[in-house]
């Protein structure tokens, strides 16, 4: 029940184009620039294929101005990764592997009413899907593996409005969760089910 977290929270959300026309190719420092810009509480970074290398080495200068700022990743290349994203050496607090939406809500209630700053509850690794850093590997359980990866049980942040399109006038529209594509070198579509929001039904 993620009833209480409405209205605790403000997000933004920072957006990057890689060889888009008009769009110079983003630079960690230039990532991180923009991440300690907009001082949130937290950041979270999705990495997937053309941004995991430059996602983790953003975290990475972040984590040096900002060591108490908590790094979340998620994400394919999060999920394909898992545990191992996760070790010492990682510049995230927390990996979230599979569907974001359940397990990325349980770790903001941890920020209702307090800031527990980079020490996140050791209770986090019990919800499925979330690793918390850890030497020799991130602390966590799986994914759950499910039909239904529970997309509809938070209301959409874009049809809420709860996430601002920055004045954008255009957007990327991801019609369904999980990939059509059966590539045998990716991990994403033999571990998540794909799905369809109803908001977009």
């Amino acid at each position: 029940n993620h009833v209480r977290l409405q209205g605790c929270f403000a997000f933004d959300h920072l957006s990057w184009l890689s060889g888009a026309p008009d769009h110079p190719a983003p630079t960690p420092g230039a990532v991180a620039e923009e991440v300690l810009a907009a001082d949130p509480l937290l950041a979270g970074f999705t990495l997937t294929t053309w941004s995991g290398q430059l996602f983790v080495e953003a975290a990475r200068r972040v984590r040096e101005k900002r060591p108490d700022m908590p790094l979340i990743a998620g994400g394919p290349l999060a999920t394909c990764l898992g545990a191992d994203l996760a070790d010492e050496d990682s510049p995230f607090d927390a990996v979230v592997s599979g569907y974001g939406e359940v397990p990325f809500a349980t770790i903001l209630e941890a920020f209702v009413g307090a800031d527990p700053g980079r020490d996140l509850p050791v209770g986090l690794a019990e919800t499925g899907g979330i690793y918390l850093r850890a030497a020799g590997g991130g602390v966590g359980q799986p994914p759950e593996h499910r039909s239904d990866p529970g997309i509809d049980i938070l209301p959409s942040p874009y049809v809420e409005g709860t996430v601002s399109m920055g004045g954008s006038p255009s957007m990327l529209v991801a019609w369904c969760r999980g990939c059509a594509g059966r590539c045998a070198y990716c991990a994403w579509h033999n571990q998540l089910p794909r799905a369809i929001p109803a908001s977009l039904r």
